[in-house]
């Protein structure tokens, strides 16, 4: 193995971290090595300055601690959730507890009749919200914080908002007291409970994360009492890959973190993922994105889809903005004899959601029920101006109409459905060729990627200007996982951003980014 060679940002940032005081925020951009640039900060640090490195699931803590020399025993790299259940099992006198996934909706059906049945989805996730915002725990219970909440999400409470948050106060305090009473916790509880009920956290003087661009308050407020009183902190994350603030993630975390620990901002501008082809379209969206000079130039090419799948290989990617495109490529390949699978086994499940929610008796009566559900909704959205929820909604039922129609007889049944979506949709990767949203792909790499329905980003939904600001996000994210070659599949060879503005416009493919200069490292 060749020894390691900082660069330039990574100096600074070493530097930083032996000679300076107080915190940082990283700012690091798509195939940064922000990984390498983490674990190495580590190796400088003092034995007796205890750190703790937050991961944002288990899988990447898992593989942080795989990385970190075990030498190193004072530092310890865990997820939030695990870190917030050690302190709720301590605080409960318990060794363990099981969380709860359906407390919320086991919670809302015991309390509320069924007037209030047609609230429970959406209250349900306002009450989730409510915990990542930290309300009644952050600060009071306000009608004004739940307000701001259904404004923000865009949150369908049948045009009475004042209901919706009537039973969303009543369900936040039963969920409280049955955590106090029953020892019963979701996975919002792990954060949420250790800030609410003021309990002590394992401290250490060095509080690292990665991700940071997806914190919400109830993160940032764990990782402040995380920290020893005159402790330090060292943030990395990019703004423009900020895309889950749908989730509840702040979409101006970097920001807020930079405000409340007053930290200095240290760039890592290189990508040492992309090629030089990707990094010049990509630089118009993120101007202080840079490449190596001895990058590989790679390529950004325009063909049409059926000129493409043959080419691509179990190594390769195409990435969506929408499932519904995926659903449909999916079984295009399976009819070319191309194996495939589509990333996120909790697509699958959400959908299987939608089926057992329509209660049809068999599979045409769910096409018809389907096709009644839509036509209801969808008008009721759009006259609220939940585009964003509109077209979620049109994408389900998509996905649904495109499958079953491609069932052989033989499965023709719910049953038969059931199994099809289990199998359509997974988590695994490696064995045959990826079909992944953009979302689902943050974090990953692919030698070839494929964009399908190019068109679909910027999403034409966006109305505010921070799902604006996310859906270029998108874009970035969906571009930069591209280690040598970035294809966009479409009708003709012409590049989208040189058809006619009505298709798309030179403001939505580059956005309105300020430009500034920035800084970078190996590959993550």
């Amino acid at each position: 193995m060749e020894p390691f060679v900082p660069s330039e940002y990574q100096k600074e940032i070493y530097k930083f971290v032996t000679d300076d005081q107080g915190s940082a925020v990283v700012i690091a951009v798509a195939g940064s090595g922000k990984t390498t640039t983490l674990l190495e900060a580590l190796k400088l640090i003092p034995q007796h300055e205890s750190v703790q490195l937050f991961a944002f699931n288990r899988a990447i803590a898992d593989e942080l601690r795989s990385r970190i020399p075990r030498y190193l025993s004072h530092i310890r790299a865990n997820t939030f959730h695990s870190s917030g259940y050690r302190a709720i099992c301590r605080h409960l006198g318990l060794k363990n507890i099981e969380t709860n996934s359906q407390k919320l909706r086991k919670l809302y059906r015991a309390k509320f009749g069924w007037a209030e049945r047609p609230y429970e989805g959406p209250v349900c996730q306002l009450v989730s919200l409510g915990k990542g915002k930290g309300i009644g725990a952050l600060f009071p219970d306000d009608e004004s914080h739940w307000r701001d909440l259904i404004r923000h999400h865009d949150l369908d409470l049948q045009s009475d908002d004042k209901v919706g948050i009537r039973l969303a106060r009543t369900l936040l305090e039963a969920s409280n007291l049955a955590a106090e009473n029953e020892y019963s916790i979701d996975f919002d509880d792990q954060l949420y409970l250790p800030c609410l009920w003021d309990l002590p956290l394992d401290q250490s003087y060095w509080v690292m994360v990665d991700e940071a661009q997806d914190t919400n308050a109830i993160r940032r407020a764990f990782l402040k009492r995380s920290c020893l009183p005159g402790g330090r902190a060292l943030m990395v994350g990019d703004p423009a890959q900020a895309i889950y603030g749908f989730s509840g993630a702040s979409w101006d975390a970097i920001e807020l973190l930079k405000r409340e620990w007053q930290a200095k901002e240290l760039p890592l501008s290189v990508s040492y993922r992309c090629p030089k082809s990707v990094v010049a379209l990509a630089q118009t969206l993120v101007p202080y994105l840079e490449c190596p000079e001895d990058a590989p130039d790679g390529s950004v090419r325009h063909e049409r889809p059926s000129d493409v799948l043959q080419t691509l290989t179990k190594s390769d990617c195409v990435l969506c903005r929408n499932n519904a495109p995926l659903v449909a490529l999916a079984y295009d390949c399976l009819a070319r004899g191309i194996a495939c699978q589509i990333l996120g086994k909790d697509i699958g499940k959400g959908l299987s959601s939608l089926v057992s929610k329509m209660g049809a008796k068999d599979v045409d009566d769910l096409r018809t029920r389907l096709g009644v559900y839509l036509d209801g909704e969808i008008p009721k959205l759009l006259a609220k101006d939940e585009h964003a929820k509109a077209e979620r909604l049109r994408d389900k039922v998509s996905c649904l109409e495109t499958i079953i129609s491609n069932l052989d007889q033989d499965c023709y049944t719910l049953t038969g459905l059931g199994v099809v979506l289990d199998s359509l949709f997974g988590d695994e990767l490696g064995d045959r060729l990826t079909l992944s949203t953009v979302h689902k792909a943050k974090g990953k790499e692919w030698p070839t990627v494929a964009i399908l329905a190019p068109e679909l980003m910027p999403a034409y939904w966006a109305r505010q200007p921070w799902e604006q600001q996310q859906e270029r996000n998108v874009q970035y994210v969906a571009w930069t996982r591209a280690k040598q070659t970035l294809i966009f599949l479409v009708d003709s060879h012409k590049p989208l951003w040189e058809e006619e503005e009505e298709e798309v416009t030179d403001e939505s493919l580059a956005g309105d980014r300020e430009s500034s200069s920035r800084g970078g490292s190996q590959p993550e």
